[in-house]
């Protein structure tokens, strides 16, 4: 679990596809957790990147670049978040 005290969660990681979309583990993500955390107050971010380091498909074209963006975009209303924190 999360530290009580804190006040922002950074689940990690969400990567990017050799296309450029920001590809989240839907099968493991923890919706149970983020619906307490989120009652207690603190804030949720989506890691996007960490190890798998996989950034020059996210630019590689302007076709790559709008595919990152928009799969960003739906991620964050998807699972309601509060951000994200680019793990370049």
């Amino acid at each position: 679990d999360v530290y009580a005290r804190s006040a922002n969660v950074f689940l990690s990681y969400a990567i990017v596809g050799t296309n450029g979309a920001v590809i989240v583990d839907a099968d493991h993500y923890p919706k149970t957790e983020t619906t307490n955390w989120r009652n207690t107050g603190k804030r949720i971010f989506l890691s996007v990147g960490g190890p798998s380091n996989q950034w020059a498909n996210a630019f590689a074209s302007e076709s790559n670049r709008q595919t990152f963006i928009s799969t960003l975009v739906s991620a964050v209303r998807t699972y309601s978040l509060d951000g994200v924190d680019l793990d370049i």
